[in-house]
């Protein structure tokens, strides 16, 4: 299910170590964007979440989860610098594996862009 939201934070980030690993401080960089649209009730009853990342998928939700920041929290995650862009649902199926709803875009002859909606994984 995709939310529709007036507002949307963008919180686009990418701060990587030596190892090409994520760097410790980007995480609470993350953890403090999102503490702050919540502050106030009525800007968070209003304001979404977007992730904008260089991170593949899987390696941008292993960051989220090891600083326990629910997939949820984010109304889109656009991930490996744009290619990707994931709008994760609200709810879990399958035994509480999480539905990711998928819409990349598409280049048409014409330069238009298009996107297509499918689950992944279908």
């Amino acid at each position: 299910m995709l939310r529709r939201r007036p507002r949307l934070i963008v919180v686009a980030v990418d701060c990587y170590n030596n190892e090409g690993n994520p760097d410790s401080k980007m995480l609470p960089i993350v953890q403090e964007i999102i503490k702050a649209g919540r502050i106030d009730s009525q800007t968070a009853r209003f304001s979404g979440f977007a992730l904008l990342t260089a991170m593949p998928l899987y390696d941008t939700v292993e960051f989220l989860k090891s600083g326990q920041v629910q997939i949820t929290e984010f109304d889109a995650l656009v991930c490996s610098s744009g290619s990707e862009v994931y709008y994760p649902g609200t709810s879990t199926e399958d035994g509480g594996s999480l539905q990711i709803l998928t819409t990349p875009p598409i280049l048409t002859i014409d330069g238009d862009v298009k996107a297509s909606r499918r689950l992944s994984g279908n």
